[in-house]
This record gives structure tokens, sequence and C-alpha cells, in this order.
């Protein structure tokens, strides 16, 4: 179980962290069209998220002219690692 669950909190450890930054540079978009390998990085990490995300945004009220639904999944990734860290224990 202890493996289960460092792999687990490892995987969730890569999703904030793809979230995290997917977030950053969705702010500044004309810094991801200047270079290749932020643009490689950018596409593969909304090719991961963005099915995370959809259902989020669903729920969410629209019409804001924030999208806050990288914060919400940010805020469920850390429960879940911590639920996985407080089951490994």
């Amino acid at each position: 179980m202890p493996i289960l669950g460092l792999a687990l909190s490892a995987a969730l450890s890569v999703l904030f962290w793809l979230v995290f930054i997917q977030a950053l540079l969705s702010w500044v978009p004309g810094v991801v069209s200047g270079s290749m390998w932020l643009m490689a990085l950018e596409r593969a990490a909304r090719r991961i998220i963005e099915p995370i995300l959809s259902p989020i945004r669903q729920r969410l009220p629209g019409g804001a002219a924030v999208d806050f639904s990288p914060f919400v999944l940010l805020l469920l990734i850390e429960v879940a690692r911590w639920v996985v860290v407080r089951l490994m224990v």
C-alpha cells in the first residue's frame, strides 16, 4: 500500500504542477507563441487537463471574466493528496 500511495501522491503532484503551469501560461499568451518548447508544454498540459476541467467549468456559474476552474481543480487535487497521505499513515 505505501508504494501505491506514494505513486498516487506523486501523480497528483505532477497534475497539480501541470494545472498551475497551464494557468500561468494562459495569462500571458504572447510568451507561449514565442517559444516552441513552451507551446509544446502548454499543448501537452491542455490535452491532459482539459478533460478534467470541463466538468468543473460546467458546474461553475458562467459569465465571469476569470475562469476559476483551475483554482477549483488545484484545491481538489490538494484535498485528494491530503486524503492519500492520511490513508498511508
